[in-house]
């Protein structure tokens, strides 16, 4: 019966996470007629920076974002880090990197740098534990930069990839081996999805 129970304990957890999802934006209020399709939840590992496996929603994605011309043709592709984790009063913020800066890809052995326009933003909510006397307070770290057509489809066709992210506080490189197979699956249907 324990076993059972361990089991089933184990297989809720593996199903934790973000869930990959592409959505079309919000374009009511643009001048533009051109369609924005976001990718959310494509996390790089489920490896956590500070040793560990996340086992919820948190960590480091990458996600892809096309702008796509009324005729269907690409007008601008992007990629938007995304690092969702907590400041913590005992702790700090040991999976925090800082402002995104940088984002480099080993791809197959060739360099790529993208670089990023990054903010931090805290939660509104501060969290108090009674128990230990402590208190935590989400943070979201984001960033954008330009990538090209061609260089998103030598990342999710990589036989081999490294990836490192630089922030105004941490760098953190994820070596093939951490990368989670989804992460390269999810980029290469956004890549069919929008025939790049």
């Amino acid at each position: 019966m324990k076993r059972f129970i361990l089991l089933l304990s184990l297989l809720a957890l593996a199903g934790c996470g973000p869930a990959y999802t592409v959505k079309q934006l919000d374009a009511r209020f643009s001048e533009s007629e051109n369609t924005v399709y976001a990718a959310e939840g494509n996390r790089i590992s489920r490896k956590s920076m500070a040793g560990g496996t996340h086992i919820d929603e948190k960590g480091l994605q990458i996600n892809p974002v096309a702008e796509v011309a009324p005729d269907g043709k690409l007008v601008s592709l992007y990629l938007a880090l995304v690092n969702l984790t907590d400041r913590d009063s005992h702790l700090g913020a040991p999976n925090s990197i800082g402002t995104p800066q940088r984002i480099l890809f080993l791809i197959d052995g060739d360099l790529l740098a993208i670089n990023l326009r990054g903010e931090m933003r805290y939660a509104d909510v501060i969290h108090s534990n009674a128990q230990t006397r402590g208190a935590s307070i989400g943070l979201q770290e984001t960033g954008v930069g330009p990538i090209s057509a061609a260089d998103l489809a030598r990342i999710a066709n990589a036989k081999t990839l490294a990836v490192r992210v630089e922030g105004s506080r941490r760098t953190h490189t994820y070596e093939d081996a951490d990368i989670d197979p989804t992460f390269r699956a999810n980029l290469k249907a956004f890549v069919e999805q929008f025939g790049l």
